[in-house]
C-alpha cells in the first residue's frame, strides 16, 4: 500500500512538472499568443491590403491615432485607432521599422511583420485587451 501511494504522489508530482514547463515553454510564442488572442476575439489577421478594408481610406488620408503601444524585450505591439476600427502590428527586431508612416507600410508590407490584426468593432477592445498579453 506505500508503494501505490508513493507511485501515486510520484506521478502527481512529474505531472505538475511537466504542466509547468510546457506552459513555461509556450509563453515564448509571442506571436502565437497573439494570433490566437485576435482570433478568439473575432478580428481578422491581416495578410495584405485585401484585408484592411474598413482601413484603407484612413490610412490613405493618414488620420490613424496610436492608442497603445507596449514593448517587452525586443518586441513591440502598437494599436492604432481609426473611426470604426482599430489596428495592430506586432514587430520585432527582424520587423521593418515603426517609424515613419507605420499605417502606409502595414498596408503595403503587412506580411513583412509577425503579426497586424484589425478590429472592426472597437468598442469591444479585442486589439486592446491581446497587446496586454505583451504588457503581462
Amino acid at each position: 500500500m506505500k508503494i501505490a501511494g508513493a507511485l501515486i504522489a510520484l506521478a502527481s508530482v512529474i505531472t505538475v512538472v511537466v504542466f509547468v514547463l510546457a506552459v513555461g515553454a509556450s509563453k515564448d510564442d509571442l506571436p502565437g499568443d497573439l494570433r490566437r488572442c485576435v482570433q478568439r476575439g473575432q478580428a481578422v489577421v491581416v495578410h495584405g491590403p485585401a484585408n484592411l478594408g474598413p482601413a484603407r481610406p484612413e490610412i490613405a488620408a493618414k488620420t490613424l491615432t496610436k492608442l497603445r503601444t507596449v514593448k517587452k524585450g525586443g518586441d513591440t505591439v502598437i494599436v492604432m485607432q481609426g473611426r470604426q476600427f482599430r489596428l495592430m502590428v506586432l514587430a520585432n527586431a527582424k520587423s521593418p521599422t515603426l517609424a515613419g508612416d507605420l499605417p502606409k507600410r502595414l498596408y503595403e508590407h503587412a506580411d513583412a511583420f509577425p503579426l497586424v490584426a484589425l478590429e472592426v468593432d472597437p468598442t469591444k477592445g479585442v486589439l486592446s485587451g491581446c497587446a496586454g498579453i505583451v504588457a503581462g
